[in-house]
């Protein structure tokens, strides 16, 4: 079931049934989902289904950036992650002293609406101390670690 709101954010439709290969791609350096489907090339599919708006799943938010019509029976919708609060989110100075990536990536999502996943299994502490740093790029940095 996808839920599809336009470019200020209001709701436009639920798209549950006539929907065909449905991906979700995972971007291993910012945990990052990307989603692809295909819809059926109808006109009511063809307005609410345009670049830039937005779409949800039942766990995740994402923009649609590229929409194909190659045979006029199917569309195809490339959506990237609804990440502009992480990339709006900038430090003046981030300092996390001998904390557990885990909790570094918490702190780095907690005044964001994004939904990223992060599994620090065997890592141990760390530190991470930097000046006028986004988020995303804190993020990508623990992630690396």
């Amino acid at each position: 079931m996808i839920k599809v709101y336009d470019t200020e954010h209001n709701f436009l439709a639920l798209l549950d049934s006539n929907l065909k290969d449905v991906h979700t791609i995972e971007t291993l350096d910012a945990g990052t989902k990307s989603l692809r489907f295909k819809a059926i090339c109808n006109d009511y599919n063809l307005e609410i289904l345009q670049e830039e708006n937005y779409v949800e799943t039942k766990d995740y938010s994402y923009v649609i950036k590229e929409i194909l019509n190659e045979d006029n029976k199917y569309i195809q919708v490339f959506c990237s992650p609804n990440i502009e609060s992480l990339q709006g989110s900038l430090f003046q100075y981030f300092d996390c002293l001998d904390m557990n990536p885990q909790s570094i990536y918490e702190y780095c999502l907690r005044n964001t609406d994004c939904q990223l996943e992060y599994n620090s299994e065997n890592r141990t502490m760390m530190t991470k101390q930097e000046a006028n740093i986004i988020a995303l790029d804190a993020i990508k940095d623990v992630r690396a670690y």
